[in-house]
């Protein structure tokens, strides 16, 4: 087994367990506040703490991962992750959580920086395209069985909390043995997310874009579902259907990703997300077209990620790799944060089809960027 293949196989296979932690702890910790009496506002806002610390750790860890190398900083991210889900478990309460859940943030998003940022570095540009849609799959996969843990441990007990606090040391374990690639001192403009953003629009466009629509989906879905008259349980199938769609989109432009120009797979995602958007908004609720445009419309959003990380991968080098990776996960979350709002507005008072309204009109201006000057703008020459 080639070193290349090793550190891929292993960082994937670390990303992939985390994510089922995380994807056990994002309704383990809502249902448990729910059973405490908070509101579903409160218990929103409380999760947005999480996104603070996601955001904060943008700036902070470029330079922490330069200085300790990523394998140690994943280390020390588990360790984190682990203190305080436990005190989530001993310690109830909403205001306690605030600061709890910002630390898990901070674990979470320098987890993903670290993770990343390492694969990116140690791939080569022939097979980048295959390696981060199969890495972008199985950080799909892992939030999508996640939340299916709890039907087993339920959500009384400290059950769930172990099981996820063991899934993510399990994960941490297969980095462990792998070389400490310590990036070079981030210096100068490779550690300025302004400097970042400014030298990969595009990437940072698909980041942004692919969280402000992703998140909206996962929040306001199973609502449209219930404005148009499906049950609940369709609803929760509904998103289902836009995990599988995230998962098989990238498992099948894997095989092809390294045969096709960035720009042409760009732009291919973008149309297949504008056209899917105006087919949901005519089709009939749980009709086949309807399920079908829904796989479509999940596999293009989730996969623009993807997309701005072959974009800096090709880019970059370390450390600029690291902070460009960091630029990526601070726009993803303030993504996060607008997206679900702005859908939530658009529903309310405009039409109940307004998610599909607003990630149309915004992936066809994204469309429609791509090709401002002959697309110039997408690629650059050299590497910084």
């Amino acid at each position: 087994m080639s070193g290349q293949f090793r550190h891929q196989l292993a960082i994937t296979t670390c990303t992939f367990l985390s994510s089922v932690s995380i994807g056990l702890t994002i309704p383990l910790l809502a249902l448990a506040l729910s059973m405490d009496g908070a509101t579903s506002f409160a218990i929103g806002v409380n999760a947005l703490s999480a996104a603070i610390g996601i955001a904060a750790m943008s700036f902070i860890a470029p330079r922490l991962i330069a200085a300790s190398g990523p394998r140690m900083v994943i280390i020390l991210c588990a360790l984190i992750f682990s203190s305080f889900l436990i005190a989530l478990f001993f310690y109830r309460g909403l205001w306690t959580w605030f600061a709890f859940r910002f630390f898990i943030g901070c674990a979470t998003g320098t987890f993903w920086i670290a993770s990343s940022a390492w694969l990116n570095a140690v791939t080569e540009t022939s097979v980048r395209g295959r390696t981060i849609y199969w890495f972008g799959a199985a950080n799909s996969l892992g939030l999508a069985i996640g939340p299916l843990a709890l039907l087993v441990t339920g959500t009384t007990t400290a059950a769930p909390y172990i099981v996820a606090l063991l899934i993510w040391i399990l994960g941490t374990a297969f980095v462990v043995p792998l070389e400490n690639n310590k990036a070079p001192a981030v210096a100068g403009n490779s550690a300025s997310l302004t400097f970042m953003i400014s030298q990969a629009p595009t990437a940072m466009g698909c980041a942004f874009v692919s969280g402000f629509i992703g998140s909206a989906q996962m929040v306001q879905l199973p609502l449209y579902a219930e404005k148009n008259g499906l049950s609940a349980a369709l609803g929760a199938i509904s998103l289902t259907v836009l995990y599988g769609g995230a998962i098989g989109s990238r498992v099948f432009l894997a095989s092809w990703a390294d045969k096709v120009s960035r720009a042409g797979s760009l732009r291919s995602t973008l149309i297949f997300a504008v056209l899917s958007s105006a087919a949901l908004m005519i089709c009939p609720a749980a009709s086949l077209p309807y399920w079908i445009m829904l796989f479509i419309w999940g596999g293009s959003i989730f996969t623009l990620n993807s997309v701005a990380l072959l974009l800096v991968g090709d880019r970059f080098v370390s450390p600029a790799l690291v902070s460009a990776t960091a630029a990526i996960r601070l726009l993803y979350t303030i993504g996060n944060v607008f997206g679900p709002m702005t859908a939530g507005f658009l529903m309310d008072f405009v039409s109940a089809a307004g998610l599909m309204a607003m990630s149309f009109a915004v992936c066809s201006i994204f469309l429609a960027a791509t090709n401002v000057g002959n697309g110039k703008w997408l690629t650059f020459s050299g590497k910084l």
